[in-house]
C-alpha cells in the first residue's frame, strides 16, 4: 500500500487502542538542538499539539490529551542535528 495510506491505517489502529481506557494520554514534542530555546520550546508545543489534533480527530477524547514541548532541555532522540540541517536545507 501508499506509505500515507499506510500511516493512516496505523493512525487507526493507535486510536483504536488509546480509546480502550480513559487514561490521560501525555504527548511529548521535541527539536534537535539547533535554534534558540524560545524557538524551540514554541516549536516543540506546536509539534505536540498537532499531533493531539490529529488523534482528537480521529476521535479521542480531548480531554486526555496533555500537550508537552521540551525544547532543546530534551533533544530528539531520533533526529539527529548535522542530518536534520541537511533535511532542511534548500
Amino acid at each position: 500500500p501508499h506509505k500515507r495510506e499506510s500511516t493512516k491505517r496505523k493512525l487507526h489502529q493507535l486510536v483504536a487502542v488509546l480509546n480502550t481506557n480513559d487514561r490521560p494520554i501525555f504527548i511529548h514534542g521535541h527539536t534537535d538542538s539547533q535554534g534558540s530555546k524560545y524557538y524551540n520550546v514554541l516549536l516543540s508545543e506546536r509539534r505536540a499539539a498537532a499531533f493531539a489534533r490529529t488523534l482528537q480527530q480521529l476521535g479521542v477524547k480531548d480531554q486526555r490529551l496533555r500537550v508537552i514541548g521540551y525544547g532543546k532541555t530534551t533533544p530528539s532522540p531520533i533526529i539527529e542535528p548535522k542530518k536534520a540541517a541537511k533535511k532542511t536545507a534548500v
